[in-house]
């Protein structure tokens, strides 16, 4: 979906994902939204031979010189081609075995667990290596069939007029049978492809009419299942994630005959366990009501869309006057579970309204959609199954004279074109223990509560994702918390599940062991600081920045997100803080205070293309990151501005330090898209007498948030 050059890409993108076909497996790469997983469109073989054949060579260089920093970027920045190169050079070995192969294999394998910390490739290997006399004939047959199988399902999907819907549930059979087949010979890796392959097939946007959630859910979770105990951690499965658990919430998975029936917790049902205590037994029901939110500023929340910064903000969007969009912000899962036909109408210039009955007319049931360039709220009613569904947000236009990314812009509505900006105003609110909870939907989705996700936005290094979640306010707090399973409420600690979508909640006071999490950031004050529980208390959510110890139940926590702010309203700097290429966890034993060190000194992570002439840095590549590997990326009013310097492999002296430009114009956004805002411009560095490898090093003496950031002097292959 393009967007028109008045209208900057704001939350999460609306674009469809691609694959890339290759003879050893195909990639599903990053969507914008976990709603759209199966919206693909294939790509050019020869590009994909092309990225593969520069990879390749650039890693092997790497090795020649042992730029272990290099090789690190190269498999982090080329998951699918490193997972296909090591399926091969796993076959390989055993098939022909070649002592240069085994020492390549070695290095990947080694960098590849520096990175991603699974052990995919070993699991590769010992895969060939237990194949015994005719296993290799039936491996071959079946890699051989897959091949042509999915030549065959790009052909469809390039087909004149798209895929047809009975094609797509053909090929899903076909691929749902020889994930069996690979399953069969204990082969993950093909058996993942193949099911993630039957997922999408199945699933709406593919098989439309015809499509089987059912059997949708069960590919993908095959696929996951597949992936996660083979250890490759790629967009693959970081894509699926999201879908299956829409689909196990909406009543499609493991166990289930479809849709939840009334009553059943639609995130999964059944009642949680207490670690080290079982399920807890004694859950009361906490009704909850609706309110809507005062402002963006009620709460301190930890969002990092939630401030006057319009163009950021969740979006949709409609054309001339009659024109209609079905698939609004997040809610369209609810929506469907409704059975409502709810849509946005463009009646006239600046008349825009919810049809909430489907009659495309403009009656008392519908609910206006204000056009005034101001920030006023929505709240939709949608009835599911007996209960009363509750959606709000604010709701503003843009205007004539606005800027993003501090370059003059029009977001104006016009006769052909207007964009409506969101963001969260829900909340449901109960008591527990005496003390009030309100549960914030922040992502927008209808569901106070809900699961964390992973989505895709302007400003993120390719192939990385930004989490979302809901909120709570607990008391008379003035800030949120992110929203847990386990929250400590006045002195006691609850077990906490939302039920019927948020509607309503369940409570339950546990005793547990806990230990204190302390956040020693060197740098600028964060904003907010979440880390996530994993094992047993991977439902829980906790915010290190509210205090300098934060209690938590004992068990293992990682970094899930952060941010970093500066300065106040039109005048506010942010960057948000994700995990990098770096595993960050934390072990927290009873009584025990374990420290988290995060924040600088601050370094630059980038990319560059070397050739005969020297070398170029690739703007979208550039990102900050941290002393503990941590990366800081969309960086809003503060894209860095560093200069580059370069040399040849070993010098002691670079080149003259050059700062790298800026986009000032539209012109340039026009050809590039508003994604180029978010990053410097690329930059040539004319490296004189260096014959293969060079270092490039990029320094920002003042960044605003972050002051001085010098990177190491990274190597690369011409």
């Amino acid at each position: 979906m393009r967007f028109p050059l008045a209208f900057p890409l704001a939350g999460a993108l609306c674009i469809a994902a691609s694959v890339n076909h290759a003879l050893a497996g195909a990639t599903i790469l990053p969507t914008a939204q976990p709603t759209m997983l199966s919206g693909y469109s294939a790509s050019v073989g020869t590009l994909r031979g092309d990225v593969r054949a520069v990879f390749r060579k650039k890693f092997k260089n790497a090795i020649k010189i042992n730029a272990t920093k290099e090789m690190e970027r190269l498999i982090r920045s080329n998951l699918s081609e490193s997972a296909v190169w090591i399926v091969e050079l796993a076959h390989a070995q055993v098939i022909r075995p070649l002592d240069t192969q085994a020492e390549l294999f070695a290095q990947i394998e080694t960098t590849w667990k520096k990175v991603k910390r699974t052990e995919f490739p070993a699991e590769m290997r010992r895969f060939y290596e237990s194949l015994q006399g005719d296993q290799f004939k039936l491996y071959a047959n079946l890699t051989k069939d897959y091949n042509k199988l999915v030549a065959d399902y790009y052909a469809e999907l390039n087909a004149e007029g798209g895929p047809k819907p009975n094609a797509m549930v053909d090929f899903a059979n076909r691929f749902d049978r020889m994930t069996d087949d690979f399953d069969g010979m204990r082969c993950d890796y093909y058996a993942s492809q193949c099911a993630a392959y039957a997922g999408v097939s199945w699933d709406k946007d593919r098989a439309k009419d015809l499509k089987d959630l059912k059997r949708a859910c069960t590919a993908y979770g095959r696929m996951i299942e597949s992936r996660e105990r083979m250890g490759l951690k790629d967009s693959i499965l970081t894509q699926a994630m999201p879908r299956y658990n829409e689909l196990v919430s909406l009543g499609y998975g493991p166990g289930s005959e479809g849709p939840a029936p009334e009553g059943d917790d639609a995130n999964g049902g059944g009642e949680p366990g207490t670690p080290g205590l079982g399920a807890a037994s004694n859950f009361t029901n906490v009704p909850l009501n609706f309110e809507l939110l005062e402002g963006i500023e009620q709460f301190q929340r930890p969002n990092y869309f939630v401030d006057e910064h319009y163009p950021l903000w969740h979006s949709f969007y409609l054309r001339e006057v009659g024109s209609t969009n079905d698939n609004v912000l997040r809610f369209g899962p609810m929506i469907k579970k409704s059975g409502m036909p709810i849509s946005a109408r463009r009646k006239g210039s600046a008349k825009l309204y919810f049809d909430m009955d489907g009659d495309e007319e403009f009656g008392e049931k519908d609910i206006d959609i204000p056009v005034k360039g101001k920030r006023e709220s929505i709240h939709l009613e949608i009835p599911v199954e007996g209960r009363t569904h509750h959606v709000a947000f604010y709701v503003q236009t843009g205007q004539e004279k606005d800027k993003y990314q501090g370059l003059d812009t029009n977001l104006q509505p016009s006769d052909t074109q207007i964009g409506v900006y969101a963001t969260p105003a829900g909340s449901m609110v109960g008591t527990i223990g005496g003390e009030s909870i309100r549960i914030i939907d922040e992502d927008m989705d209808g569901v106070y509560g809900g699961k964390a996700m992973p989505f895709g936005h302007v400003g993120l290094t390719e192939s990385l994702f930004q989490p979302e979640f809901d909120s709570m306010v607990i008391g008379g707090s003035k800030r949120a918390l992110p929203w847990s399973r386990y929250a400590l409420i006045g002195k006691q600690w609850y077990d906490l599940k939302s039920e019927n979508d948020g509607t309503s909640l369940g409570a339950a006071p546990v005793t547990l062991k806990t230990g204190f999490l302390q956040l020693k950031f060197k740098g600028p004050k964060p904003a907010f600081v979440i880390v996530q529980g994993t094992g047993s208390v991977e439902e829980a959510f906790f915010d290190l920045s509210t205090s300098s110890k934060v209690e938590v139940p004992t068990g293992n926590y990682k970094l899930l997100v952060g941010m970093i702010k500066k300065g106040k309203k039109q005048q506010l700097q942010k960057v948000l803080m994700i995990p990098g290429s770096t595993d960050l966890s934390w072990n927290v034993g009873s009584g025990e205070t374990v420290k988290v060190e995060l924040g600088g000194p601050f370094k630059f992570d980038f990319g560059c293309d070397a050739d005969s002439k020297g070398c170029q840095v690739i703007g979208t590549t550039v990102a900050v990151v941290g002393a503990a590997g941590e990366r800081y990326e969309r960086p809003w009013l503060c894209v860095p501005r560093p200069k580059a310097s370069g040399r040849k492999a070993g010098a002691k002296r670079g080149t003259k330090a050059e700062k790298m430009g800026a986009v000032t114009s539209t012109e340039e956004v026009s050809k590039k898209g508003w994604v180029i805002t978010w990053f410097p411009k690329d930059m040539g560095i004319d490296i004189k007498n260096a014959e293969t490898s060079v270092e490039v090093q990029l320094t920002q003496k003042k960044h605003p948030l972050f002051g001085k950031i010098t990177s190491d002097w990274l190597p690369f292959e011409r």
